[in-house]
């Protein structure tokens, strides 16, 4: 009966491990879409002082592609202060 529990709580700890991973990637992926984001805003504010206003038009429909990217994207779900450890 002992091994049934262990058994139980090792399955609870590799499915938290799994559901941590992909949160991590999710959250991965929404850094990298921000980074790419911001790139764009920063290069679109700076081409009108250095006269490049044709160019910062032209990054205007790619910042309107990446915030259709990043949108489908879901928000992680918060754990209720519990703390996991997995490989």
């Amino acid at each position: 009966m002992l091994e049934r529990g262990a058994s139980a709580n090792f399955e609870e700890i590799e499915r938290l491990c799994n559901q941590l991973k992909q949160e991590t990637q999710m959250l991965t992926k929404q850094s990298a879409m921000t980074q790419i984001r911001l790139a764009l805003i920063f290069n679109i504010s700076k081409a009108p002082q250095g006269g490049y206003l044709v160019e910062a038009l032209k990054l205007l429909p790619k910042m309107k592609t990446q915030r259709r990217k990043t949108g489908g994207l879901q928000q992680p779900r918060k754990h209720a202060g519990r703390s996991h450890v997995c490989r």
